[in-house]
């Protein structure tokens, strides 16, 4: 029974953050229809700029809601040594993925985590790109966006962006004094995400005792 117990994990983890994934990024077989989305839609003289995620440590709070059930994840990302720790709940139970140096590890509690090799880590069905913005990306938003103005934000106040990717919509919401992105809020036909950033030292170390598996 042990042996499959980390798959089970696994779904558990992917049903918590599938949904946060799909809403949030979309691939690039959809960069036509943004295009086309946006031609249609009135711009105004603002500049979208912002700054990329992958230049400091910060915790991303995802809460996702498809088909009526809600769900929180966060990510937590250590710059210094680009480590990622993915933490979310379903049913009562908390599973996490760390993924760090040369292995990643599927945690169902403190005390019972499984050691994987780097070369499985895109087995996890866990994909850190989906909330993280690099420079390229960003710059990509500066020709599809359309700029909502002014409100308020989780860093205080933001200019709000909106971003059209295939059938997916996105409020990008970045601090007016940091340009860092505070919040970025989506919605499909599937359901909604929200996405709250907290730019602070993160530290993700390899947990103690992990058990590796053998190898099949």
């Amino acid at each position: 029974m042990k042996k499959f117990l980390p798959v089970i994990i696994v779904l558990l983890i992917l049903i918590g953050g599938g949904a946060a994934v799909l809403l949030t990024k979309d691939d690039s077989k959809n960069n036509n229809a943004t295009s086309a989305n946006n031609n249609n839609q009135t711009k105004t003289t603002g500049v979208f700029d912002a700054l990329a995620t992958t230049g400091t440590s910060f915790i991303a709070t995802i809460t996702s809601t498809n088909n009526g059930k809600s769900v929180e994840s966060k990510m937590e990302y250590d710059q210094k040594n680009d480590a990622v720790r993915y933490t979310t709940a379903v049913g009562g139970s908390e599973a996490s993925y760390i993924f760090i140096n040369d292995a990643y590890y599927i945690c169902q509690s403190a005390s019972k985590c499984f050691k994987y090799p780097a070369s499985q880590g895109n087995s996890s069905g866990f994909d850190r790109k989906a909330y993280e913005y690099s420079n390229e990306e960003l710059a990509g938003f500066k020709n599809t966006s359309v700029d909502g103005g002014e409100g308020a934000c989780p860093a205080g106040t933001c200019h709000i962006w909106k971003v059209a990717n295939g059938g997916y919509e996105s409020s990008v919401y970045i601090d007016t004094k940091t340009k860092r992105i505070s919040q970025v809020e989506s919605t499909s036909a599937a359901g909604t995400s929200k996405i709250t950033y907290e730019y602070k030292d993160v530290t993700v170390t390899a947990p103690k005792n992990a058990q590796e598996l053998p190898q099949v």
